[in-house]
């Protein structure tokens, strides 16, 4: 991970690392190494939600801690209001609603402030549904609704397409 989140800073490129699990151990080392953002999978209530921002953020809008010598921190040698202003007006915030669950919470986690992207996992969400695809014209047509409720939300509904449909 940390080379890639530093080959895509060497050549200027964004760089949002997904993390394996909803654990703010993980999300802290991924944005200590200077990732600009984290997607945090299956996220199916607003509680996960807001524990996804709570960490991803410094004080006073999270909880996560600082370390004045990680790469995000330039190892020490960028201030601490430099590094907390660049992580506020920069960090990108992704979740994933890849479950039955996380659809039907889906309005709840909506509400929740700080999260920029909701990403649907097509896969795993058409597998919770009962589909053997992602391609079944019925679950086209419920990530269909998904993806209009998230922007409607004033989210960035995002997701991967095999067949370049949605």
């Amino acid at each position: 991970m940390e080379e890639s989140v530093r080959a895509a800073d060497a050549v200027g490129i964004p760089c949002v690392v997904r993390v394996a699990d909803l654990e703010a151990k993980l999300i802290l080392s991924a944005l200590d190494l200077g990732a600009e953002g984290v997607q945090v999978p299956q996220v199916e209530t607003a509680e996960q939600a807001r524990a996804v921002v709570r960490f991803s953020h410094f004080p006073p809008v999270g909880d996560r801690g600082y370390g004045s010598t990680t790469r995000a921190a330039r190892y020490g040698f960028r201030p601490r209001p430099e590094v907390r202003e660049t992580a506020l007006q920069r960090r990108v915030v992704s979740i994933q609603i890849e479950s039955k669950p996380g659809v039907e919470h889906l309005q709840a986690i909506l509400g929740t402030d700080g999260i920029d992207v909701v990403f649907i996992g097509t896969s795993d969400l058409s597998l919770s549904y009962g589909y053997d695809s992602p391609n079944d014209p019925g679950d086209d047509t419920a990530a269909r609704e998904t993806d209009f409720t998230i922007h409607s939300a004033g989210k960035i509904p995002a997701f991967i397409s095999a067949t370049g449909r949605r």
